[in-house]
């Protein structure tokens, strides 16, 4: 295992990937907010991942897509745009406190490679 791919990094880089699926599909319900009969999608992974760590490979987690249960509308579309931006604004707010773990990760590994 080299110095920048330890289990820490490894980790942050998996969590990151999955909130990224999370994000796109939060983006593509947003976009369908108005599209009739389209049904919002969910993207699960915490369990998963936390199973993954758990097992000593969180590579193995993988993200689980689900039709939301929202109810729909009289368009037969379930999207709730409040909703919707709401879990937007809390993945990204997640994606951006793991890059800068990652990044403060890769910075204290940075200085201590300096030293020598």
């Amino acid at each position: 295992m080299s110095i920048v791919s330890d289990s820490t990094s490894i980790t942050l880089q998996t969590a990151l990937q999955l909130l990224d699926t999370r994000f796109t599909a939060l983006e593509h319900n947003i976009a369908n907010t108005s599209t009739p009969g389209f049904l919002a999608q969910r993207v699960e992974f915490e369990d998963e991942l936390s199973l993954a760590i758990a097992n000593g490979d969180p590579t193995t987690a993988r993200a689980e897509t689900v039709t939301s249960a929202d109810p729909v509308d009289g368009f037969g579309n379930n999207v709730d745009l409040g909703k919707e931006m709401v879990q937007l604004t809390e993945t990204a707010l997640r994606q951006q406190m793991l890059v800068r773990a990652l990044n403060d990760r890769y910075t204290r590994i940075r200085t201590a490679s300096e030293d020598f």
